[in-house]
């Protein structure tokens, strides 16, 4: 009787095992077929532009960057400070020394002078009377 109870025993063991076994195998197949992804569409056909082709010469252009430097460079500094009216000269010209640059509104230096005198106001000082030379006037006004 012993015998026969054991075969029952092993015969309900695998039984279980089986059925485990099933489950196992059902369940990992409903996991795989639940995450299939579904296909995304598909993508439209791009419109492309078509034309004919000619032949004819095609102009070549460069473009570069770059300082240019004259052959000889001034600095230009005033002798006095004012508002400037007019520029005597178009840029790229060639200039000499001495040659008239810019004109500078006069109205300041007319009042830094007496009215009508011709003589710088108030521009006498006691060094000045003692050597009885006037001073220039770009000293007067700045």
């Amino acid at each position: 009787m012993h015998a026969n109870s054991l075969q029952q025993v092993c015969a309900s063991l695998s039984a279980a095992v089986r059925l485990i076994a099933g489950l196992v195998v059902a369940a990992a197949a409903i996991v795989t077929i639940g995450c299939k992804r579904p296909e995304p569409p598909p993508h439209p056909i791009p419109q492309v532009g078509v034309t004919e082709v000619i032949q004819k010469d095609v102009p070549i252009y460069e473009e570069w960057i770059g300082t240019t430097d004259g052959f000889v460079n001034a600095q230009i500094r005033p002798k006095v400070s004012g508002y400037l009216l007019k520029q005597d000269y178009k840029d790229g010209d060639s200039v000499q020394q001495g040659q008239l640059l810019f004109e500078i509104d006069p109205r300041e230096y007319k009042a830094a002078l007496g009215p009508g005198t011709g003589q710088p106001c108030a521009a006498t000082s006691s060094k000045q009377k003692e050597s009885g030379r006037p001073r220039p006037l770009h000293t007067v006004i700045s």
